[in-house]
């Protein structure tokens, strides 16, 4: 569809634009820029399709969703808050007294609840997370299989690199005793 409208612009540039005045023809053009205008608009929509047809591939997010992963990951920062909080209030409470547990684990779960409120309604935060899950979304995760293959290649890696290292090291070493004569 796209070739064709390519092709009705190039013969519509091979026509005489001109009038008999010698004045450009106002109406040529202006169909030149609605052709462009609808292929640009047709090519969006069909890249838009892929994107979704994608999206519908891809099965993080069709399992649960960009939102509920947004809300899981405000929910695992309000978690992470409550157990730092409440080491953080234990800490500095045993400084003046014995703590008492359910105070500090309620100040905890509130300084949690709370924050992570906050923070999830806060328009910024809450786009940078989206934006974040998008592009995790976007992820292709290795296969079991290729994390063990990869695995080993850097073990292997490693070793040769250690050996090279320690061959190279004891040359030196011995290289260096018979120049200082230790």
């Amino acid at each position: 569809m796209a070739d064709e409208d390519d092709k009705d612009l190039e013969r519509d540039g091979d026509e005489d634009t001109s009038s008999e005045a010698g004045e450009p023809n106002e109406a040529s053009a202006d169909d030149d820029v609605a052709r462009r205008e609808a292929a640009a608009i047709e090519r969006e929509e069909r890249e838009l399709a892929e994107a979704a047809a994608e999206n519908e591939a891809n099965p993080v997010t069709s399992l649960l969703g960009i939102e509920r992963w947004v809300q899981f990951a405000f929910i695992a920062a309000a978690v992470i808050t409550f157990y730092l909080s409440d080491r953080l209030i234990t800490f500095v409470w045993g400084f003046f007294a014995e703590p008492d547990p359910t105070i500090v684990s309620g100040a905890a779960a509130l300084v949690g609840i709370v924050g992570a409120f906050l923070l999830y309604r806060h328009p910024r935060v809450n786009e940078l997370a989206h934006e974040v899950v998008g592009e995790l979304s976007k992820v292709t995760w290795p296969t079991r299989d290729e994390t063990y293959y990869s695995t080993v290649v850097v073990i292997v890696t490693s070793i040769i690199a250690a050996v090279y290292t320690g061959v190279f090291d004891a040359l030196w070493s011995a290289f260096t005793d018979l120049i200082y004569n230790v």
